[in-house]
C-alpha cells in the first residue's frame, strides 16, 4: 500500500480459515512530493528484498487524490452497463475528466432492494491509474489490481471471526491525511463518508501554535497524542504543558468528533436504528496516543483498537513478532491482500497481469 506518507507491504499466506503473515515492511517518506514515485519503488524494492518477495503479484491502493467515490441505488443491469451509464452521469460531479477514467462497480443483489441494486462506483483519475503501473514497473512485485478501503475493509470483515456481522459493522479508518468513517451491514458497505484530515493535522497544528519544527511537533504527537487526564498537566516540553498542546489541537478534534457524530446519526436515521456498536479503529494513524478514549468521552459511542492479529492474522516467523503491535495500522493492507481486486479493481484489464500465467500461491498489498 502506498500513501502520500508511507509504503506498507504485507505478504499473506492462506491456511484454512486463517493468514500467515509471511513478509512485512513499512518505511515512512521523507522526501519531497516531486520525488515520491521514484523514492516509494526504491522503498518497495528495499522492503522486497529484506522479505525474499520477488516476481509476487500485488493489490495496490488507489490514492485518494486521485479518487472519485459514489454510491447510488440504480436499475439492477450488468456490471459493464453501469460502468458506462457513469460515465456519463458523473460527467458533472467527477472532479477529473472521468471519459478517460477506470472506473468500476461492486453491486448488491438482495431481496431488500427488489427491483433495484446498491451500487459502489469508484473511478480512478488516468493520471493516478499511470502513476501506479509507471511506479510498481520499478519494482519487483506484478501488479494485477488496484482497489479502494471500503474493498479492503469488507474483506476483513468477511474473513472475521471476531467481528459480528448480524449487526453493522462500524469503521473510524484514520490515515495520516485522509479519515473514513464506514458501515457495512452483510459484508456490504452501506455509508461511506471520507475527510480529508487525518492524523498528520495534529503535528501541523502543534507546529504552527507553538513555532516548532515540524520535528518537534512529530515527538510531541507521538509521545501524548491526544493530552488526557494527569498528561494534561505534565511538561510536554520547556514550557509546553499538556493542556497546550490539547488547546492547539482542538479544532482538528471537534471537527473530528462532529464528522462522527453526524454520520452515525444519518446513519440511524436512514435506517431506522437506536443504536451504533463499538466503532473499530483502524489505520495507519490508529495508534495515536488515547484515541479511543478520548472518542468514548466525546461522543455518545463507544471505540476500540481492531487487531487482526486477535482474529484471523497469524506470525510464525520471530523476526515479524514486531508487526503483531502494528496490527489496527496494516488492516487495510490486509483487507487488500485478501481480496486482491475481487469486490473492485480499477487497474484496466489489459494492464493487469494474469493469474493463468504466474500462478499465486500468496497475497501481496
Amino acid at each position: 500500500m502506498v500513501t502520500d506518507e508511507h509504503v506498507t507491504v504485507v505478504d499473506l499466506e492462506p491456511r484454512n480459515d486463517e493468514y500467515v503473515l509471511r513478509g512485512f515492511g513499512k518505511i515512512v517518506f521523507d522526501k519531497q512530493t516531486a520525488a515520491r514515485t521514484d523514492w516509494a519503488a526504491k522503498a518497495i524494492t528495499s522492503i522486497c528484498r529484506k522479505n525474499r518477495l520477488v516476481a509476487k503479484t500485488v493489490c495496490g491502493l488507489a490514492p485518494a487524490s486521485d479518487l472519485h467515490i459514489r454510491r447510488h441505488r440504480m436499475p439492477r443491469m450488468e456490471r459493464r452497463e453501469i460502468i458506462d451509464s457513469t460515465r456519463f452521469s458523473e460527467r458533472e460531479s467527477s472532479p477529473f475528466p472521468i471519459e478517460t477514467a477506470s472506473i468500476d462497480a461492486w453491486v448488491e443483489h438482495s431481496e431488500k432492494t427488489a427491483g433495484n441494486s446498491n451500487v459502489l462506483i469508484a473511478a480512478l483519475d488516468r493520471r493516478g491509474t499511470d502513476r501506479i503501473k509507471k511506479l510498481f514497473r520499478r519494482t519487483p512485485l506484478k501488479l494485477t489490481a488496484i482497489s479502494i478501503v471500503p474493498a479492503a475493509l469488507a474483506a476483513v470483515v468477511n474473513k472475521s471471526r471476531t467481528i459480528d456481522k448480524s449487526r453493522p459493522v462500524p469503521f473510524l479508518n484514520m490515515d495520516e491525511s485522509a479519515t473514513g468513517i464506514y458501515l457495512f451491514i452483510d459484508g456490504q458497505v452501506n455509508f461511506i463518508r471520507e475527510i480529508n484530515i487525518g492524523g498528520n493535522e495534529i503535528t501541523k497544528l502543534l507546529a504552527a501554535g507553538f513555532d516548532i519544527p515540524k520535528k518537534e511537533a512529530d515527538g510531541i504527537a507521538a509521545k501524548f497524542g491526544i493530552p488526557m487526564g494527569n498528561e494534561l498537566h505534565e511538561n510536554v516540553m520547556a514550557g509546553i504543558t499538556g493542556k497546550m498542546a490539547l488547546e492547539k489541537i482542538e479544532p482538528y478534534l471537534d471537527r473530528l468528533v462532529n464528522e462522527i457524530n453526524r454520520s452515525f446519526e444519518h446513519f440511524k436515521n436512514r435506517q431506522r436504528v437506536d443504536k451504533i456498536p463499538p466503532v473499530l479503529i483502524t489505520g495507519s494513524a490508529a495508534l495515536l496516543k488515547n484515541l479511543a478514549p478520548y472518542l468514548d468521552s466525546a461522543t455518545e459511542y463507544e471505540f476500540r483498537l481492531y487487531n487482526p492479529f486477535d482474529d484471523f492474522l497469524v506470525v510464525e516467523n520471530e523476526s515479524l513478532e514486531h508487526g503483531v503491535k502494528t496490527g489496527p495500522e496494516i488492516v487495510v493492507p490486509v483487507g487488500l491482500a485478501i481480496d486482491r481486486g475481487r469486490i473492485i479493481n480499477l487497474l484496466p484489464e489489459r494492464c493487469r497481469y494474469s493469474f493463468d500465467k504466474f500462478k499465486i500461491g500468496r497475497a501481496h498489498v
